[in-house]
């Protein structure tokens, strides 16, 4: 399968659109994780705005999934 559906988590209802990729499964498959607390001054300055009391960040590129949650 060379295509698959990329979703958009924030309007109020979850959006999704078709997307094609030129990778074939393995490689799509091939991925590390990585938890470290990047970009943690900025993550920092955009809770501080809200009055939300955690905040919690993912970010994907390419083959690298890095989680962040930060709370107050």
């Amino acid at each position: 399968m060379r295509c698959g559906k990329l979703l958009n988590f924030g309007p109020d209802s979850v959006d999704g659109k078709l997307v094609a990729t030129r990778l074939t499964p393995e490689v799509r498959r091939q991925f590390t994780v990585d938890a470290t607390r990047w970009r943690e001054i900025n993550l920092r300055k955009l809770l501080a705005l809200t009055p939300l009391t955690a905040l919690q960040w993912v970010n994907l590129d390419h083959a690298n999934i890095q989680f962040t949650t930060l709370t107050r």
